[in-house]
């Protein structure tokens, strides 16, 4: 059997349908290429924003933490400044206090008792003196247990001398300061 093929129109159509298939891959494959590429180029600036975006906020930061660093410095200088101002003003408070203990040290000193040094260590005085009995002594040490700017005294020592006749007593005492309240 022989076959004669009379329809040649068909082979056309199928180089046709070729070429147009080629040029429908070759479209895609142009077209993918193209999207792949627009892709990229879309990522790739979006990246670079986004670093440019993080560059910005790393700027932001170090002014940020420059200013914290500041704020605590001066915090830290407040705080002296305030711990400053409450020390002056204790002495300030304290400035008149002297006068009313040397005030209430006069005026509970008996006649025959002389002082002749009396240093002062935050709230301990230490007093040495010179009295003409051991009785003006003792009602020194009273009149110090029973007044208000003084307390707890004690009595260090006592060595008696004699000159000319005259008998003296040495004596070193030591004294708590204490502040009276307010109503005292």
């Amino acid at each position: 059997m022989i076959t004669l093929n009379l329809l040649p129109w068909r082979e056309q159509l199928r180089k046709q349908r070729k070429a147009q298939f080629v040029r429908v891959m070759f479209g895609v494959a142009v077209l993918s290429g193209l999207i792949i590429l627009a892709g990229q180029q879309y990522l790739a600036t979006e990246t670079q924003t986004q670093i440019a975006r993080n560059q910005y906020i790393q700027g932001e930061l170090r002014v940020l933490d420059q200013r914290i660093s500041e704020i605590n410095t001066l915090r830290t200088e407040r705080a002296d400044l305030v711990e400053r101002m409450q020390v002056i003003q204790q002495l300030q408070g304290d400035r008149p206090i002297i006068v009313y203990v040397f005030d209430e040290l006069a005026r509970i000193t008996p006649q025959a008792v002389y002082f002749n040094s009396f240093n002062n260590t935050g709230r301990q005085i230490q007093m040495a003196g010179i009295a003409e009995s051991t009785t003006a002594i003792s009602q020194l040490m009273r009149n110090m247990e029973n007044s208000t700017w003084f307390t707890n005294p004690v009595l260090g020592s006592v060595v008696s001398e004699t000159t000319a006749g005259v008998t003296r007593h040495r004596f070193q005492l030591r004294v708590t300061q204490v502040t009276p309240s307010v109503e005292e």
